[in-house]
């Protein structure tokens, strides 16, 4: 199954800055550092997404983006951890306006299928004409 992972431009990691330079591991398999421990929000493991969307909430832009592929052996709803994986290729980013659009679509949509529609009619009708 295939993950993203978020990096800086220059293709290493957000938390320390200097870990794992994913650019220069393209088609290889990149180890987390810390080989005791397996908890989640801590440098014992490797932090990837599900989903592209969840993936960017843990970086900045811009960023690089990678396709990676493991096991994961920590799992939360928008992140997973993972003692290794191999780091795929690197998504384009070049067009970041769109992809600011295609996240606003996905928060928005996120927003309107939380609320009740029937109580919340204007919000829902706001929603879909911002999106369209």
């Amino acid at each position: 199954m295939k993950y993203y992972k978020v990096a800086k431009t220059n293709g290493f990691d957000f938390h320390t800055g200097k870990t794992i330079n994913y650019r220069k591991n393209i088609g290889k398999t990149v180890k987390c550092q810390n080989k005791n421990g397996s908890s989640l929000c801590s440098d014992e493991v490797i932090h990837a997404s599900e989903h592209l969307f969840q993936a960017l909430q843990y970086g900045e832009l811009p960023c690089s983006i990678f396709e990676v592929d493991g096991n994961p052996i920590q799992e939360q709803s928008d992140k997973l951890g993972f003692k290794e994986f191999r780091v795929i290729r690197e998504i384009p980013t070049e067009n970041w306006f769109r992809a600011y659009c295609d996240i606003m679509k996905y928060m928005l949509e996120d927003v309107k299928n939380n609320f009740d529609n029937k109580k919340h009619k204007q919000v829902t009708d706001e929603v879909n004409q911002t999106i369209q």
